[in-house]
């Protein structure tokens, strides 16, 4: 018999427990007027650029080593919109800094060398892939040669990797482009690895 009551003690307070106090606030747990009422409800994946060293951190050093691609989730999404390039080839369209300090601009170019060179042939638009793979420490490191990798990941999805090319110097190999602003030539070229063309993913907003 005490077992029975103590039983019935506890579905008791179990119950006053789950129950509302008497005179609460019954709006406190319905969303106000105007507000989202999806708040509560799943969130759509998200798609981020990351560096090399925090590719290896997010999948392990094994997967790192030979990524398995990915079609990007439906209706993963980036913030913020792309960037509208300049016209002349000496123009920056960005600037960004690798592992080692060394600032690495990213110009418009000629249809040899830049934005231009590698943007529309390899369906890549995106200057946040570029700033994924300057902040790695570069994978070539041969004087003003230098190359870099980045990745697309939502959560530990690989959609796509990236690899720059970059020349740390004021002039182009053959000399034909010398920069007279102070900076380097920057970004050779830019392109997914394993396929022609980068996936639209790569673009999303920016």
């Amino acid at each position: 018999m005490k077992a029975l009551r103590f039983s019935t003690l506890i579905a008791v307070v179990a119950l006053v427990a789950a129950a509302p106090a008497a005179g609460a606030d019954a709006s406190a747990a319905a969303p106000a007027a105007g507000s989202d009422a999806s708040a509560g409800s799943p969130q759509a994946p998200t798609m981020r650029w990351v560096s090399e060293q925090e590719y290896v951190a997010l999948v392990g050093a094994q997967e790192a080593a030979n990524p398995h691609f990915s079609t990007a989730p439906a209706g993963a999404r980036m913030e913020s919109a792309p960037l509208d390039p300049p016209q002349h080839w000496y123009d920056i369209d960005q600037i960004d800094t690798d592992s080692r300090g060394i600032q690495i601009p990213t110009r418009h170019g000629t249809t040899d060398w830049g934005y231009e060179h590698y943007a529309t042939p390899h369906n890549l638009y995106s200057f946040r892939a570029l700033t994924a793979a300057y902040r790695s420490r570069p994978a070539v490191d041969q004087g003003a040669h230098a190359e870099y990798n980045g990745y697309l990941v939502s959560g530990t999805v690989t959609i796509a990797q990236i690899h720059t090319v970059a020349q740390l110097a004021y002039s182009t190999d053959n000399g034909s482009h010398v920069t007279f602003d102070g900076r380097y030539i920057g970004t050779i070229t830019a392109y997914c690895v394993g396929v022609s063309r980068c996936p639209d993913a790569v673009n999303a907003n920016g």
